[in-house]
């Protein structure tokens, strides 16, 4: 799925280089980038989507990659020579991962946690993969609207 992942990436980011917009703008439309590609391939091999997913993605995967493992890889810098503040840090680290299961779980007990599917057949997978990677190409393309009636 990791592979699939990036491909949305570079398909959503790369022929748009020029395109405007912040950070939180970026975040988001590669939230959704993942999202439609990863959804065909999560649909026919767990069954299951998830509906608290892309809010879950947004807070969870800044949260690890500002917070957490910059805290955990300035503590290993301090291990070899000062072991209280490597495990002060660590502490810290876990807390901050801590805090994040808590939020995670309880906006899965708040929204949906998990909603079951019907496995795709192969065509209907092949179809859907095909529709979610024509969605992301860049408009100038005009494939959205006739790749947005394979995906219903």
């Amino acid at each position: 799925m990791s592979f699939v992942a990036v491909a949305a990436l570079l398909m959503w980011f790369v022929p748009r280089r020029g395109n405007a917009g912040g950070w939180f703008s970026k975040t988001l439309q590669a939230q959704f980038a993942v999202m439609l590609l990863c959804f065909p391939f999560t649909a026919w091999w767990f069954q299951m989507s998830s509906p608290a997913g892309f809010l879950a993605n947004a807070v969870a995967i800044p949260w690890v990659s500002f917070v957490v493992v910059p805290l955990v890889l300035l503590a290993l810098i301090f291990w070899p020579f000062e072991p209280a503040l490597f495990s002060w840090l660590v502490n810290v680290a876990a807390h901050a991962g801590d805090g994040l299961m808590w939020l995670l779980n309880s906006l899965a007990q708040t929204v949906q946690g998990y909603s079951s599917v019907l496995q795709p057949d192969w065509f209907s997978l092949v179809l859907a993969v095909v529709a979610a990677g024509l969605m992301l190409l860049p408009r100038g393309v005009r494939v959205q609207a006739p790749a947005l009636l394979l995906l219903i």
